[in-house]
C-alpha cells in the first residue's frame, strides 16, 4: 500500500480551443494530495477528452506505484 491516505483529488478537463475548433486541444489536469502532504500534479493533451483523461490517470497511477519505493516523492509532470 502507498504510505499516506488519499486526501484530495482535483480533475480538470478543458477544451482549450473551444467547441468550434478541433485538433489536439482537450487538456486534462489531475492533482492528487495524500494525507502525509505528498502531492503530484500531472496533465496531458489529446484530440479526445477521454484519451487525455486516460493518459493523465496513467501518470498518476505510475506516481502512486513509485511512492511505494520512494515515500518522499512528490512531482509535477507535464504533457507528453
Amino acid at each position: 500500500a502507498v504510505q499516506g491516505e488519499l486526501s484530495s483529488v482535483l480533475v480538470r478537463v478543458t477544451d482549450v480551443n473551444g467547441p468550434e475548433h478541433g485538433g489536439i486541444d482537450k487538456h486534462c489536469m489531475i492533482a492528487v494530495r495524500l494525507s502525509n502532504s505528498a502531492a503530484a500534479v500531472v496533465d496531458d493533451v489529446h484530440s479526445d477528452a477521454r484519451e487525455a483523461v486516460r493518459l493523465a490517470t496513467g501518470k498518476i497511477e505510475r506516481w502512486l506505484r513509485m511512492r511505494k519505493e520512494h515515500p518522499a516523492l512528490s512531482m509535477r509532470l507535464h504533457k507528453g
